[in-house]
């Protein structure tokens, strides 16, 4: 039964996702289903824009991308970027991305989290389980993954990029309950609509103005 609802929902997942499908970019589709429209163009530009950083600076990386990313799907998260199996899926939090402070850092930090997160399809394709039992030496395997690419795209950005583990990141993740992550969730999503109304009060105003 437990299969059944499975194989059930992921055919609901893939149904949201094709509902949901923006453009495709170098064979890998783009999904925007956060609550904030004020960033869906620029959601699209920069995950092109990350997709090429990668495919220029690492052939060998951007294989595993294409390999193991079938989405890329921009909703509230309680972290920068999820890998979900299922659907293939890299999901991405793009609000928690800064470009407007330093465009130049932030799209390799985001474009060495799509690299992150292939490499956790990488090592599920490989029978690697992400389980309580090895989950921290996965995250490290892909954090490593992950500054191998960020030191190859940006080598002017070295005296800032530290190699250090920090587990400290995945502890809520681990160790919160459903309902504390839930909670998290909902916080971004309010944060979101938050962004939203801020844009169409500023775009109102703009116009009466005749800005």
């Amino acid at each position: 039964m437990r299969q059944v609802l499975r194989a059930i929902a992921m055919r609901i997942e893939a149904w949201t996702l094709r509902q949901s499908a923006k453009t495709s970019h170098k064979g890998i589709i783009l999904c925007d289903v956060n609550w904030d429209d004020s960033d869906d163009a620029a959601f699209l530009v920069r995950t092109q824009e990350a997709l090429d950083l990668i495919e220029a600076k690492d052939a060998r990386r951007f294989r595993r991308v294409q390999k193991e990313i079938r989405y890329i799907v921009n909703q509230e998260l309680t972290s920068g970027g999820r890998y979900r199996r299922a659907t293939k899926c890299c999901l991405v939090d793009f609000g928690r991305y800064q470009f407007d402070k330093n465009p130049d850092w932030y799209i390799c930090l985001y474009a060495g989290m799509i690299v992150h997160e292939a490499t956790h399809g990488a090592l599920y394709s490989r029978g690697i389980q992400y389980v309580p039992e090895n989950r921290e030496q996965i995250e490290r395997i892909c954090h490593a993954e992950e500054h191998h690419f960020m030191r190859r795209a940006t080598p002017h950005w070295l005296a800032y990029l530290s190699d250090e583990y920090d587990a400290s990141k995945w502890h809520f993740l681990w160790h919160a309950s459903k309902w504390a992550q839930m909670k998290a969730v909902l916080r971004r999503i309010t944060e979101s609509k938050q962004k939203a109304n801020k844009s169409v009060d500023h775009y109102v105003s703009s116009a009466a103005d005749g800005g």
